[in-house]
């Protein structure tokens, strides 16, 4: 078993998890709307998630003075110049493979990879917080391969606030977690520019609206079995949010957290 866990922590450390949890959250999106997406578009969603998280590590550790207080960032140190070379190389498979995109992905695609590259740019100048931002980006494009070319219902409006919502949720808890480290290492984050109180409301507050809605769609027999995944999803956040102090005294509140968004899994398989 803990050569399981060892395993699975090289694999979030290395945000590979998020990378499929974003494939897995497209085909998700993709039986709810009943459409079929290319596969091209998927890989090239999850080559892009694991580019875009990877380079924000790696830019990160720029900033840092001397050893980096968190672990993946002192594994991104220690790696640095092996995972330079590989994000060139996915990156250039991620650019091959525009040419096999249907046109509308591209064009969508092109408008949305702009605003990461300025968000990669320029994080640290935003004006907004990072992990709403980030949430917003990371929904986007795990829909971008699956948007219905028809009108959406409401409730499927409502099942998408709720993946942005666990979304933002996972980001804002983190960012609580990780509020010394990031101090250490100059990092900014919602936790290291609002009080204590103030964040752990922030996330109640979330809590009640992502719990509201969640049981409002049980009770819509047609996403029944997809709002209890989400409200599975919401539950592990919480008890992250509850028990902080045994998730981050085994380092494991990063792991739980990511593996989170490969639960929708569970609805894809037949």
């Amino acid at each position: 078993m803990r050569e399981v866990i060892k395993l699975y922590r090289l694999f979030n450390i290395l945000s590979l998890d998020v990378a499929v949890g974003a494939v897995i959250g497209s085909l998700f999106f993709a039986k709810i709307f009943e459409i079929v997406p290319s596969i091209p578009s998927l890989i090239s969603l999850g080559l892009t998630v694991w580019i875009i998280y990877t380079a924000d590590r790696l830019l990160d550790i720029r900033d840092v003075m001397g050893e980096a207080a968190s672990e993946r960032h002192r594994f991104h140190q220690r790696y640095q110049k092996k995972l330079v070379l590989w994000l060139a190389m996915i990156m250039i498979i991620d650019f091959g493979l525009i040419f096999f995109l249907p046109a509308t992905i591209l064009k969508h695609g092109i408008i949305l990879a702009f605003v990461v590259a300025m968000y990669l740019l320029f994080r640290k100048r935003l004006h907004i917080s990072k992990e709403l931002l980030v949430a917003i980006l990371y929904t986007t494009g795990v829909l971008l391969p699956v948007w219905p070319s028809s009108n959406m219902s409401s409730d499927n409006f409502l099942l998408i606030l709720l993946f942005f919502l666990i979304a933002l949720l996972n980001l804002i808890v983190f960012s609580w977690f990780e509020k010394k480290n990031d101090i250490n290492d100059k990092q900014t984050s919602m936790a290291t520019i609002i009080d204590e109180k103030l964040i752990r409301s922030v996330l109640i507050g979330l809590f009640v609206i992502t719990f509201s809605v969640c049981s409002f769609l049980t009770l819509q027999l047609a996403y029944y079995f997809v709002a209890l995944i989400f409200f599975v999803m919401t539950v592990i956040l919480l008890s992250i949010f509850l028990f902080k102090g045994f998730f981050l005294r085994n380092g494991y509140y990063r792991m739980a957290g990511d593996a989170v968004f490969l639960l929708p899994l569970i609805y894809i398989l037949p």
